[in-house]
């Protein structure tokens, strides 16, 4: 089954696809994800030269292997793009991913899209981001991920058909003057 023929098989009854798209993968190297592959393959260029020298003084296994660490999350977020295809019907947002070894579906409806921040980046790396997560980390951190279609062609189209079919709240925008106790 492809992705497409995955995405199709998705649809509710009476549900109408009005767009769908597959991401480019270049999309997911940019930022701090293109930076952790370029010091990645830096370093594994650098042990790989120390490791021909003739003076051995430290494992080179141990150096290898952080190096292969570093490379591997921004590898992994390259390859998922190739399985990622994105849709959006009349009544939801979808991320279709059909890995060969099981199939993924994140379906977003009005309440989950919080706000449409839209990038336009050269080169047809654009993309329109409608809800964040937030979460803690190991250490206590403060993580947000963004969540939106990343890579696509026609951010216009895209954001349009959010707008026109889906209502959603800005953050940081209050609906009424009642969100407020006012009593004293």
């Amino acid at each position: 089954m492809t992705k497409q023929q995955l995405l199709q098989s998705e649809l509710r009854p009476g549900e109408a696809l009005l767009w769908s798209e597959e991401p480019d993968a270049l999309a997911f190297l940019t930022g701090e994800r293109g930076f952790m592959l370029f010091f990645g393959v830096a370093w594994l260029s650098i042990v790989g030269l120390m490791s021909m020298s003739e003076e051995k003084s430290s494992p080179d296994w141990f150096f290898s292997l952080f190096g292969l660490i570093i490379v591997a999350g921004p590898l992994w977020e390259l390859a998922k793009s190739f399985f990622t295809l994105y849709g959006i019907t009349d009544s939801r947002l979808l991320i279709v991913r059909r890995y060969p070894w099981a199939h993924e579906v994140e379906s977003f409806i009005d309440r989950d899209i919080r706000f449409l921040r839209k990038t336009r980046r050269k080169f047809g790396r654009s993309s329109v981001v409608f809800t964040s997560v937030s979460y803690e980390g190991s250490r206590g951190r403060v993580h947000h991920r963004d969540i939106g279609f990343f890579g696509i062609d026609d951010v216009d189209l895209v954001e349009a058909l959010i707008e026109k079919h889906f209502r959603y709240r800005e953050l940081g925008t209050l609906s009424a003057a009642s969100d407020f106790n006012t009593s004293r």
